[in-house]
């Protein structure tokens, strides 16, 4: 199984790398995501720039789930704040994304732990 906190600003930059090493391009992700590496150690309270960081987790989570589909893993668990959980959560039910079962269990801390099993 393959885990990443994309929560904190330290996760995001390690998910970032893995999704590089995979092959993934960074460049043409959303803008969203581009924007959460340019102030990953910055991020502000205010509500707008919170909805900015839920949008780049959202899209961050919904690339690494695709990559990891496209390179065969079996399991994936993703560390993300509760709002954005539930964004890709409402995501993944439009989309199948060759997904086998989808848990999203939410934590006391205001985090949420996506659990992805792909269909073999």
């Amino acid at each position: 199984m393959i885990e990443f906190n994309i929560s904190t600003p330290d996760g995001i930059k390690q998910a970032i790398y893995t999704l590089q090493s995979y092959g993934a391009n960074i460049d043409q992700m959303a803008s969203p995501v581009q924007w959460m590496i340019s102030v990953a150690n910055a991020i502000a309270s205010s509500s707008e720039t919170r909805q900015k960081e839920i949008e780049a987790q959202k899209q961050l989570a919904i690339e690494i789930i695709q990559v990891a589909r496209e390179n065969h893993v079996d399991e994936l668990e993703i560390t993300i704040s509760n709002k954005a959980g539930v964004a890709v959560e409402g995501e993944l039910n439009q989309k199948s994304q060759g997904i086998a079962s989808f848990d999203a269990i939410i934590g006391s801390s205001g985090n949420m732990t996506l659990k992805v099993k792909y269909k073999q």
